[in-house]
């Protein structure tokens, strides 16, 4: 019965996605957008207007670097989305390799 249940689920997706290694970057990148999207940053974007960008410590940051942080949170951003872009290009040629 079990091995009937997972013969149906695997039945659903397409045979690119059966691969274990499509399927373990699959889950990756899901972990990492669910990682951007409930971020400190994302749940409360007033606490980034605010100046506020963490814990308070013993060494003050630069001013410049306060002012700066939005600058940071896109090169982040761009910096992902380059990597599902080179992602997506592997496995782009590792599909039509297997044909």
């Amino acid at each position: 019965m079990i091995k009937r249940f997972f013969t149906q689920i695997k039945s659903i997706f397409p045979d690119w996605l059966k691969d274990p290694y499509v399927l373990g970057t699959f889950v990756v990148v899901l972990l990492f957008i669910a990682f951007l999207a409930w971020g400190p940053v994302l749940q409360d974007p007033r606490a980034m207007m605010n100046g506020e960008t963490g814990a308070p410590s013993a060494t003050p940051l630069p001013e410049e670097w306060q002012r700066s942080s939005e600058l940071t949170n896109g090169i982040v951003f761009m910096g992902g989305i380059i990597i599902l872009i080179i992602v997506g290009s592997t496995l782009g040629v590792m599909r039509s390799r297997n044909r």
